[in-house]
């Protein structure tokens, strides 16, 4: 953690606290994760909110992009069956 004292005065306002619209939203995601837990028990934790170097709770966005491997056998169904067999 940064010291506390010196720093302040140097850090923009987000990093000491969240505004209205970033606690709804760590609402919702905080309902999300429980909904999730509930429905996959045994599933690993989901990363989704962490501390900053305040101490502060962040979300933390992720998005998963769809990639095209470069195995066109990979692509039909028929040709992957025999690429694994």
């Amino acid at each position: 953690l940064l010291n506390a004292e010196e720093d302040m005065d140097r850090v923009p306002e987000f990093y000491i606290s969240n505004s209205s619209k970033e606690e709804l939203c760590l609402e919702y995601v905080r309902v999300f994760n429980d909904k999730f837990t509930d429905l996959y028990p045994k599933h690993k934790p989901l990363f989704l909110v962490s501390n900053n170097e305040f101490g502060v709770s962040k979300f933390v966005p992720t998005t998963l992009r769809p990639t095209l491997l470069p195995f066109r056998e990979l692509y039909d169904c028929k040709d992957l069956a025999e690429f694994v067999a």
